[in-house]
């Protein structure tokens, strides 16, 4: 099984706005998604924004994690480093067994550079890249 490991802003986006491709391509039982207890720290903080829609849409991303999203343990050193980093160490030792989903620029950079498979969205669509191959995910479906 590959866990597609969320980062906050792309599960507050595809939580608030489901997207038809992502919904189909997370029917395959292959894939799972999944997220770190950092990032649910930042979506509880989130929650209590001043912002109504920044606050409404973290507390809907947090009940996603509670219904459908596996949280996955850390170390508890873990908890006060930076939410990227945790992303991309996680990738990094999973041997190819997870996926990071963001849709923060720096952080897809830096996966570039280390040549970890990640899920984005471009132009509102799901755009998932290997380094074998990248494809829109509809594109994968056909």
């Amino acid at each position: 099984m590959v866990l597609i490991l969320c980062d906050t802003d792309f599960l507050m986006k595809v939580t608030v706005n489901p997207l038809p491709e992502l919904s189909a391509f997370l029917a395959d039982p292959d894939y799972e998604l999944a997220t770190i207890p950092r990032i649910e720290n930042e979506l509880k903080g989130l929650s209590l924004s001043r912002r109504p829609s920044t606050a409404r849409n973290a507390r809907t991303a947090l009940r996603t994690i509670r219904e459908s999203v596996k949280l996955v343990k850390q170390a508890a050193s873990s908890e006060k480093a930076d939410a990227d980093r945790l992303l991309i160490d996680f990738a990094e030792r999973s041997g190819g067994t997870a996926i990071v989903a963001t849709l923060d620029g720096s952080l897809l950079s830096a996966l570039e550079r280390k040549k970890l498979p990640y899920l984005t969205l471009r132009n509102d669509r799901p755009f998932y890249r290997t380094f074998t191959s990248a494809t829109y995910l509809l594109d994968k479906m056909l």
